[in-house]
């Protein structure tokens, strides 16, 4: 079998990617310019030391992903650090993970996303588990299906994809993770 031939940069962000925590904190900081590492911590559900570890190594990443744009003093001895998407990232986002010059890249670059999206899910979920807040979470459907049913199914949601594409077909994907308030994805797989 051929080797996946991927350029050095395209694998290094992909390598940064592969970690569903970093890939939030991408999408995070893309959608919202300016994001603190607090408000980080929050959306993510996670502790102060691990959301700096984890944005610590995403600004010293070579080329870096996000970088400091900024603080604000709280108090005397607290500063809220501000963040943003480097422009290189976006270049390399625009240039090199889009489905027709990339299919490859762009294919881990989905599967990455849609991995962090499940995760960030399964975390919001535990968090209203916890809290009690089971009703608030929305409708998932999940289920095993035959063959004939996964034929249909998949006919089903190319169409409504093919009407998401020519909806948003002026949108760099970049673009349309800063302006669209959902994501939907669907995946028919064998097990």
């Amino acid at each position: 079998m051929k080797k996946l031939q991927l350029s050095p940069e395209i694998e290094s962000v992909l390598s940064q990617f592969e970690d569903p925590i970093k890939m939030m904190i991408f999408i995070l900081v893309l959608r919202n310019p300016g994001i603190t590492s607090s408000q980080l911590k929050k959306r993510l559900i996670i502790s102060g030391t691990k959301i700096f570890y984890y944005i610590n190594q995403l600004v010293e990443h070579n080329p870096p992903i996000i970088y400091e744009a900024g603080a604000e003093n709280v108090s005397e001895h607290l500063v809220r650090r501000k963040f943003n998407i480097t422009p290189e990232i976006e270049e390399i986002m625009r240039l090199h993970l889009n489905p027709k010059q990339n299919p490859h890249g762009f294919k881990l670059y989905v599967q990455y996303l849609s991995l962090a999206l499940q995760y960030h899910k399964i975390r919001v979920t535990k968090s209203h588990i916890e809290k009690n807040r089971i009703d608030d979470l929305p409708e998932d459907m999940v289920m095993f299906v035959d063959e004939d049913i996964a034929k249909e199914l998949r006919a089903k949601i190319q169409a409504v994809f093919a009407k998401c594409v020519n909806k948003y077909r002026a949108y760099e994907r970049i673009d349309a993770i800063r302006l669209c308030n959902y994501i939907a994805y669907a995946d028919i797989t064998p097990v």
